[in-house]
């Protein structure tokens, strides 16, 4: 940017070929107009920018749970910027540019949950896993909530309105089975309403666990879980 001194020009202030001038406390000033950017419509720029856009969407929701972006926090190098560490995490992980098995909402350094079931029926999502006494340094006595976070994943195009995905999150608290210790989460996830889980449609559901002590902070988490409908 160039100010403009004396008088040679006079003043300018708009557009003059691919010069823009404007005037700032009695003082006239020139720069050049930036330089027009076409978006690339090619098959591959498109789909770069549909895959891009679609890990921003699935991150985004996933750290609106704050239990879960407090997990992430130590492991990004600003504890501000983690939805920038995640992003390119999860852009990476996507095959045929979209979502995969492989996606995560949780770090991979998280506990191995046992998955024992996962159902759904009559609009109940079923999630049990095998008891947390068996995850090194879990204390029943301090860790007195269990949590299962997930984001359900539907591809197939639900409606003009929603575009051609869909992505809902959920979140429930867990019963231990005193027997045998398990755990088993329980959510109401009604079909009409939330067309992610209908019948005939291809879904899937990342999911994660953490404990919360008495002070509601994040105690131990799993890794990321996932399960296929249809």
């Amino acid at each position: 940017m160039a100010e403009l001194r004396g008088n040679v020009m006079g003043v300018l202030r708009g557009s003059l070929g691919n010069i823009t001038g404007r005037v700032r406390y009695g003082k006239n000033y020139f720069s050049a107009k930036p330089a027009s950017f076409k978006m690339p419509l090619d098959e591959a720029s498109v789909a770069r920018r549909a895959k891009f856009k679609l890990a921003v969407k699935f991150c985004s929701i996933a750290l609106k749970n704050n239990k879960i972006k407090n997990i992430w926090r130590p492991l990004a190098k600003n504890e501000k910027l983690v939805f920038q560490h995640l992003v390119p995490i999860n852009y990476n992980l996507f095959k045929n540019n979209d979502l995969s098995n492989s996606n995560i909402i949780t770090p991979p350094d998280g506990f191995a949950p046992r998955i024992l079931d996962i159902s759904y029926e009559t609009s109940v999502l079923s999630v049990k896993i095998g008891g947390l006494n068996e995850v090194p340094g879990y204390q029943f006595e301090i860790e007195n909530q269990i949590k299962l976070f997930g984001i359900i994943y539907r591809r197939t195009q639900i409606s003009e309105e929603d575009g051609d995905y869909k992505l809902l999150s959920f979140e429930t608290g867990g019963e231990i089975n005193e027997e045998d210790n398990s755990i088993t989460f329980k959510r109401l996830i009604d079909a009409k309403n939330n067309p992610c889980l209908n019948d005939n449609i291809k879904s899937k559901i990342y999911m994660a666990v953490y404990t919360l002590d008495e002070n509601d902070n994040t105690v131990h988490y799993s890794t990321t879980f996932i399960h296929n409908i249809n």
